[in-house]
């Protein structure tokens, strides 16, 4: 609720930018154009138009927000574009009413028709409003999309993705994370292709609100597994990497009950955490995509496979334990001893971690 509260805060912002670039841009034209009588007053008309647009990109917002962008993942196309367009008609054109009964259309030199009986109809829906119709219409569609593009490369990255960062591949400091679906071949047999698919998919939207509160990013979804990442800063701040998974817990136990009258199962995950260099880049030539490589992600894999072995549901590295240097109250670290993992010469130091 909190992200989806920003982002129509951002929305809002970005289109009174828009209304006051496009009010600016009409009113030289009109004073060109010598259709801008004496008693036309800039400040109020200039408030009105931001007042109004600023009420729409409210509403406008939380519409797309809230409501036309879950159609569009859960209806029919046609059906949800059909939808949306029919709200942004009404929105549109009740934001235009109000509009003109509340201020007017008072200093224009060709504005006599719309004080005869029947102006604000005709104002309304007068031919030379399309533009404006269409313009917004193409602003919010616009809004739409990047909204797609934002979730597609997930919280975080698109900024990246924008300005080139990962063209060269570079090093950098990451923590990561392995999450993996407890008796995954167990639920997949009973439940079938598709019901786990929809079972995944709801495990999934479920632990989001817990990644995005611990400052964490959704790296990828590989079948059951979800792997994450922080920035060292981030994941160290109030222990972030580790609290996501006692919240990922927490938010599982409190729906496991509708889990299991809806599917059978009660969801929960084991994982490996692990800190070091990993290099990012990007690959690929018709789709391309970031990816992160080395040594780091391979030992977070292979200390989430000694989660099952240990009978630990959270097993970190000696890395994640050194980084995160202030004291916690609520939990602590258990050295369980060095492990051989595969692929790796030296043993590794794991920890589990013990709640107060």
């Amino acid at each position: 609720m909190k992200r989806k509260l920003i982002t129509v805060c951002w929305i809002s912002l970005g289109w009174l930018l828009i209304a006051l670039y496009q009010y600016v841009d009409s009113y030289v034209v009109l004073l060109n154009e010598g259709a801008v009588g004496e008693d036309y007053n800039v400040s109020f008309y200039l408030k009105s138009t931001l007042t109004s647009v600023f009420l729409g990109s409210l509403v406008g917002g939380s519409a797309l927000v809230f409501l036309w962008e879950k159609w569009l993942r859960v209806l029919n196309f046609k059906l949800a574009m059909l939808l949306i367009l029919l709200c942004y008609s009404v929105l549109y054109f009740g934001l235009m009413w109000i509009s003109i009964e509340s201020y007017g259309i008072q200093g224009l030199e060709n504005a006599a028709e719309f004080r005869e009986p029947g102006g604000i109809l005709f104002a309304i829906f007068n031919p030379t409003v399309l533009p404006n119709y269409l313009f917004w219409l193409g602003v919010m569609l616009a809004t739409l999309f990047l909204l797609f593009v934002r979730d597609r490369f997930g919280p975080g990255m698109l900024g990246p993705y924008l300005t080139g960062k990962y063209f060269r591949p570079k090093s950098e400091e990451r923590v990561v994370m392995f999450l993996d679906l407890k008796d995954s071949t167990q639920i997949a047999e009973r439940l079938g292709a598709e019901r786990y698919f929809s079972f995944l998919n709801e495990v999934f939207q479920a632990v989001t609100s817990p990644i995005l509160d611990t400052e964490g990013e959704i790296y990828q979804y590989v079948g059951d597994e979800v792997v994450l990442t922080w920035d060292p800063k981030s994941a160290a701040k109030e222990a972030n990497c580790v609290r996501c998974f006692e919240k990922i817990a927490r938010v599982l136990a409190e729906r496991s009950d509708a889990f299991l009258e809806e599917y059978g199962f009660k969801p929960s995950f084991k994982a490996g955490l692990n800190a070091g260099t990993v290099v990012a880049g990007e690959v690929g030539v018709i789709k391309r995509e970031v990816v992160y490589s080395g040594d780091v992600l391979n030992t977070a894999a292979r200390i989430r496979g000694l989660c099952t072995e240990l009978q630990h549901d959270l097993l970190v590295s000696e890395s994640v334990v050194k980084m995160i240097e202030k004291p916690l109250n609520d939990f602590r670290f258990v050295d369980i001893g060095a492990f051989e993992l595969r692929g790796k010469m030296e043993p590794v130091n794991v920890y589990s971690v013990l709640c107060s």
